[in-house]
C-alpha cells in the first residue's frame, strides 16, 4: 500500500490539472504480478532513470516547487520491493508522462483466511 500510495502521490504532483493517472494490474514473466501507475506529467529523462530512486536525488525542472518533497518516496518504494524480492523501474508513458511498474514474487502458497477466504 505504502509504495503504491508513494506512486500516486507523485503521479499527482507531477501531472497537469485533469491530467490522467492509469493504474494497471497484471501478469508478467514467470506469474509475477506486476503493477503500473502511469501519469501524464513532464516525464523523466532517460540520463536520471536509474537516479531518481536513490534517496534525495530530485529532478530539477525550472525552479524548485514549494511542496515537492525531499527525494524519498522514491527511494522508499525501491526499499519496500526489493525487500519483497521485486523490482521497480520507470518507462516514459507512451501517451506522454512517466510509467511507474513494480514486480512483485506471487505468495508461495496460499493462505485462509478466519473467515474463510483463500488469499
Amino acid at each position: 500500500m505504502q509504495v503504491i500510495g508513494n506512486l500516486y502521490e507523485n503521479a499527482l504532483k507531477f501531472s497537469p490539472n485533469r491530467g490522467e493517472i492509469v493504474t494497471r494490474v497484471g501478469q508478467g514473466k514467470a506469474r509475477e504480478i506486476l503493477i503500473s501507475v502511469s501519469d501524464s506529467g513532464p516525464g523523466v529523462p532517460d540520463d536520471e532513470k536509474s537516479r531518481i530512486f536513490q534517496k534525495f536525488h530530485q529532478l530539477r525542472r525550472g525552479k524548485n516547487v514549494a511542496g515537492h518533497g525531499v527525494g524519498l518516496g522514491l527511494a522508499i518504494c525501491k526499499t519496500i520491493v526489493e525487500a519483497h524480492r521485486g523490482q521497480i523501474w520507470v518507462e516514459d508513458n507512451p501517451n506522454g508522462g512517466s510509467a511507474f511498474l513494480f514486480v512483485l514474487q506471487p505468495a508461495a502458497r496460499e493462505e485462509v483466511l478466519s473467515c474463510g477466504q483463500t488469499v
